[in-house]
């Protein structure tokens, strides 16, 4: 596992960015359920995230950035929700796996680029196997590889390649230090 270098890290974490991070946190919550919910076969429950998620979605209150935030949100939020429509979609279990793999990559990138509140570290997780071989990337929590587009048939491939501290409470400028 490689942490990220804080002094690679976009501008985009600073106190400036706090009210737009706690209204992200349901956004997030429903994907890592998505997630989770993948790797357990459950259809029903991934569903439910799926709604959960479409819901959250709109309470996102970006009004606090600008600059480059408000930019790359724009990006991110207009790709988002192109990817969210495609696993809404989706019509089996199966379609919902690789529906996923465009909704992890922009939650990935809104990470990267934002990272989250609270406590939990989390980490960008890699199947090489997933899609015939060329491989596929996810967020989930610190800990045992919980894989979503294998589910139970090979719940635990993968590897942790970046982890993801919280943005500290404080401020976030501790990203900025040391540039």
């Amino acid at each position: 596992v490689f942490p990220i270098d804080p002094r690679r890290l976009p501008d985009l974490t600073g106190a400036e960015t706090a009210p737009f991070r706690r209204t992200m946190a349901p956004v997030y919550t429903a994907y890592l359920a998505l997630a989770k919910a993948l790797g357990d076969d459950d259809e029903q429950a991934a569903r439910a995230s799926i709604a959960a998620l479409a819901a959250a979605l709109p309470g996102v209150d970006a009004a606090a950035l600008s600059g480059r935030a408000k930019e790359r949100w724009l990006d991110e939020h207009a790709s988002l929700t192109a990817s969210l429509d495609e696993v809404r979609l989706a019509q089996d279990i199966e379609a919902v796996r690789t529906a996923f793999e465009g909704l992890a990559r922009d939650v990935l990138a809104i990470e990267r680029a934002f990272g989250h509140d609270g406590d939990a570290v989390w980490i960008e997780a890699y199947c090489p196997m997933a899609f015939d071989d060329r491989g596929a990337a996810w967020l989930q929590p610190k800990g045992t590889i919980h894989n979503p587009y294998f589910g139970a048939a090979m719940l635990v491939c993968g590897e942790a390649r970046r982890e993801f501290p919280p943005v500290p409470a404080s401020s976030g400028r501790e990203r900025e230090e040391g540039r």
